[in-house]
Order: structure tokens, then C-alpha cells, then sequence
């Protein structure tokens, strides 16, 4: 698989769907009617959204991007759709202070402002590459140090000092179809596509 750059006026009309895709399975009693979950480990971010229109020559860059995905065969690193960075304004990255194995959804971080509330739950940031979205807000310590509760949780351990990315995070996704690059034209000759895509690693 290549890697493919994303063109630099890439950009969505609208987002139909964004989101994790898990696995799991509900078993409910035929005597009791008492309920039992078994959640999978599997879960990959998903999307499905439409194009702006391009008219001519910005559609030439959205024409080859499409065609050398070659369908599912190729990846391409997507922006986090809405979102470019913390909310409350922070401008800079964090490292990891404490290694962290697979499976983990606590990651101890270093290299933040000192005791201020830095993030909060349901924004983004990346470790080794991964996506993950913060379940509770982080307060940092008087050292800078902050607890990152997330999911989806860790495929790769985490190494002390690895950079946890939190401004322009994204995910590396391949397309669903093996159709991507199939277009409408609607006058006065605009390009039209929809893309959905899901992680690929």
C-alpha cells in the first residue's frame, strides 16, 4: 500500500458519518430475559461524506488523488472531520511519560501547561500513529503531567517520550470501495464524489 497526499483543497460538503465502528455481541437469557454484552476488541474509524463540487482546474487534483487510490488499494491520512485542536486554545504537542502496553486506555503524558484543565473529554490527539478520542477531561499537575483516558485503546505499546500528537490530529484510511473514483458532472461542469473510508493499519 502507498501512501497518497491528500490534495490541498480537499474538503466535504458534508459529513454523513463519522465514527468508530465496533464489534460486539448482546446474549439475553430465555428464562430471566437478563442481559449480557461481550465487547470485542475491534474498533476502526469510519467515514462517509460528499465532496464540495470543483469546478475546473481545481478538479484535475481531486480526479488524481481518487484514481491513485486504486480503489481499496491505497491509503491516504484524513484531518479529523471538525476539528483541528484543542478547544481551549493549547498550541502545542505532549510525549508520553510512562510506557504503556496494548490494550491500555490511560496514557500518562508529560510536557503540558502545569495545573490547568488542558483538554477535555471528547477531543482527539495521536500516539504511534493511532487515533484516539479522550473520555474525561485532563488536568495537568504542577510538573505539567496529565492522566489520557481514551479509546479506542492501544493496537502498539507506547514508549516514554513517544509524541502524543494533539494539533491537526488524523487517521490513515483506505476507501470502502473498490469504485472510489467514480464521479458526477452537473453543469456548469462541476465534479462531484462521495468517499467512504475506514483506518487501515
Amino acid at each position: 500500500m502507498a501512501l497518497i497526499t491528500l490534495p490541498t483543497k480537499f474538503s466535504f460538503g458534508r459529513v454523513n458519518k463519522w465514527g468508530l465502528d465496533r464489534a460486539g455481541n448482546v446474549l439475553r437469557s430465555r428464562y430471566t430475559g437478563s442481559r449480557q454484552a461481550i465487547v470485542y476488541p475491534y474498533a476502526v474509524w469510519t467515514f462517509d461524506g460528499d465532496l464540495i463540487d470543483y469546478p475546473e482546474p481545481e478538479a484535475s487534483a481531486i480526479r488524481a488523488f481518487i484514481t491513485a487510490l486504486e480503489g481499496v488499494g491505497n491509503t491516504f491520512n484524513l484531518p479529523v472531520p471538525g476539528y483541528n485542536g484543542p478547544s481551549g486554545g493549547y498550541v502545542g504537542n505532549g510525549a508520553v511519560n510512562t510506557a504503556a502496553v496494548v490494550g491500555a486506555n490511560t496514557l500518562s503524558v508529560k510536557n503540558l501547561p502545569a495545573s490547568t484543565k488542558v483538554l477535555i473529554a471528547g477531543e482527539y490527539f495521536m500516539v504511534n500513529g493511532e487515533l484516539k478520542m479522550l473520555t474525561a477531561d485532563v488536568n495537568t499537575t504542577a510538573g505539567g503531567i496529565g492522566t489520557f483516558n481514551f479509546e479506542p485503546s492501544l493496537r502498539a505499546a507506547a514508549a516514554v517520550n513517544a509524541v502524543v500528537t494533539l494539533q491537526a490530529p488524523y487517521c490513515t484510511m483506505a476507501a470502502d470501495d473498490d469504485d472510489v473514483g467514480i464521479f458526477s458532472i452537473s453543469p456548469p461542469v462541476r465534479h462531484s464524489v462521495k468517499i467512504k473510508c475506514s483506518e487501515a493499519f
